[in-house]
């Protein structure tokens, strides 16, 4: 999906086109008016009630090996809904707590990494993990990340245009419906 500063691609499965990736990069982000480009994965993560940390650790899993798919940066974002204000509380305390003992145990790929939580209706958004918007993982000492990050600048990757496809789709018969009610409405 291009845009006219970046391009964003949903789905990302295969660097180059025909090699499975796992784990697959939820949102890939190719910032190509920089120089030289910046690369981000995002990796998606909802938080629930009956199992608040479950998609925070396989998140974290997730994107720390995007940094084998030669991504500079990794986003691990966090969305939360419907939950109550001191049980949201207590959850981004336990795991901003994990986050910073990961820092300090050396976990040294945190430093190219940004974990935001969103709240509610996504207006709100709390930073647990920072980045300096400058650093940039290296891949040239890995060869396996470094040949994946030029077949991503050069767009050979297989991404999800049939999910963004049918995504548009629904996304068009529910403006529809909420159109129709809307107008049926007194």
């Amino acid at each position: 999906m291009k845009a006219s500063w970046r391009d964003v691609y949903p789905k990302v499965s295969s660097i180059p086109k025909g090699k499975r990736i796992t784990p697959d990069i939820d949102l890939l982000e190719i910032q190509k008016y920089k120089q030289p480009p910046l690369i981000i994965g995002h990796e998606l993560k909802l938080i629930r009630k009956t199992d608040p940390y479950g998609p925070f650790y396989g998140g974290l899993g997730q994107a720390l090996g995007y940094f084998r798919h030669g991504v500079d940066q990794a986003y691990l974002v966090l969305g939360c809904f419907n939950m109550p204000s001191e049980r949201m509380d207590e959850i981004q305390t336990t795991i901003k707590a994990v986050i910073d003992f990961f820092k300090q145990a050396g976990l040294n790929l945190l430093e190219y990494m940004l974990v935001p939580m969103y709240k509610g209706n996504l207006t709100f958004r709390l930073v647990l993990l920072t980045l300096d918007e400058n650093s940039k993982f290296s891949v040239s000492s890995h060869k396996e990340a470094e040949h994946r990050r030029g077949c991503l600048l050069r767009g050979e990757f297989e991404w999800g245009k049939r999910w963004l496809r049918n995504q548009e789709k629904r996304t068009a018969e529910a403006l529809k419906r909420e159109s129709t009610q809307s107008s049926e409405s007194p």
